[in-house]
């Protein structure tokens, strides 16, 4: 390597690749654990695709704070903090969810890195080598909290073409990864579907 390889090229223990709901969520639950190796890397801004929404599209589930497993609020990514309460809103739009995001990102100080796309994720002996704008990361966990629609299965199953609800193109992870899919669900079961197939025989 050389002295410019050597700089950009850092180790840590976790990458989160997104900064939405399940990204900012699980770096914050790393951050009660006290963990410091690790970074939330976003391509864009805390909560991009919220703020993409028209302006009068809401979240469908509403906020509030009663149900069965103790979480303060339905939309909360954390357990201790509340849309509803933070916004005053039922039903946030998507820009003011993600400003409840980015709350919790300056709350918890979390090491969120806007304007890094990953290029390319590969597996390794020790865990992943992560090829970005910005450089090149060895991390021992990837956790993939992109979202369904960065890479597109353009044909999901035979006959799409001709049906007259189409399933939306789903996208999934780098092809080199195993995705597992937990629960089985209306959501889960597309996303098992949809993701794009690899021809290793270890791709789920």
């Amino acid at each position: 390597m050389n002295p410019n390889e050597v700089r950009k090229y850092e180790s840590l223990d976790v990458v989160i690749v997104g900064a939405g709901a399940a990204g900012v969520g699980i770096g914050a639950a790393l951050a009660t654990l006290d963990l410091d190796s690790y970074a939330v890397l976003e391509r864009d801004t805390v909560g991009a695709s919220f703020r993409q929404w028209p302006d009068e599209m809401r979240l469908i589930t509403p906020s509030f704070p009663s149900n069965s497993f103790g979480a303060r609020d339905l939309n909360a990514v954390t357990t201790d903090t509340s849309p509803a309460f933070a916004l005053d809103r039922e039903h946030p739009t998507g820009r003011e969810y993600a400003e409840y995001l980015q709350g919790v990102v300056d709350f918890h100080d979390l090491p969120v890195r806007t304007g890094v796309a990953v290029e390319s994720l590969k597996r390794d002996d020790d865990g992943f080598v992560v090829h970005t704008s910005e450089g090149v990361i060895h991390s021992r966990f990837v956790v993939w909290a992109a979202g369904q629609f960065g890479r597109p299965n353009d044909d999901p199953f035979p006959g799409r073409l001709t049906a007259s609800t189409t399933l939306g193109s789903v996208h999934g992870a780098p092809s080199q990864v195993t995705v597992s899919v937990i629960q089985s669900s209306s959501s889960e079961v597309t996303r098992a579907v949809s993701t794009p197939r690899s021809p290793s025989p270890n791709a789920a």
